[in-house]
């Protein structure tokens, strides 16, 4: 997107992932804003698509892409990883999208096209649990 003319802003956990992505971006002409934070804390998701919304004045489109996939049996498993899993691969995608509704349902008010994309990227756990069958019978 970055690379068509759009600006951009990027969040995640780590910094320094963060810094790298805006460099390359920045490296080819784009415009990017690196953010630090973590979409499982309601928050922070809100605070992210706030400083968007400072930086740039605006939000046209948002595509959220975050999920982890845990595999393992699921006798003996360590049920923290599980709420980790569901924390992002649901949770995280519905606070930011919560947050960055209201901004994108005004943004198509304002825009020639009416419509600005939500696009939620999560892993195949955000939707559907797979259990094999080797892994009842653990």
């Amino acid at each position: 997107m970055a690379a068509l003319g759009a600006r951009v802003t990027v969040v995640a956990r780590r910094a320094d992932r963060l810094d790298a992505l805006v460099g390359k971006i920045e490296s080819t002409g784009g415009h990017a804003l690196a953010v630090s934070a973590d979409i499982t804390d309601e928050g922070q998701a809100h605070a992210s698509v706030a400083r968007t919304v400072e930086t740039y004045g605006r939000v046209d489109t948002v595509v959220a892409n975050a999920g982890v996939m845990i595999l393992g049996p699921i006798t003996g498993a360590d049920t923290t990883d599980w709420r980790r899993m569901i924390e992002l691969n649901t949770l995280g995608l519905m606070y930011t999208a919560h947050a960055a509704a209201p901004h994108l349902l005004e943004a198509a008010a304002d825009g020639p096209r009416k419509d600005t994309p939500l696009v939620l990227v999560s892993s195949i756990p955000g939707r559907v649990l797979l259990v094999r069958p080797t892994e009842q019978q653990d």
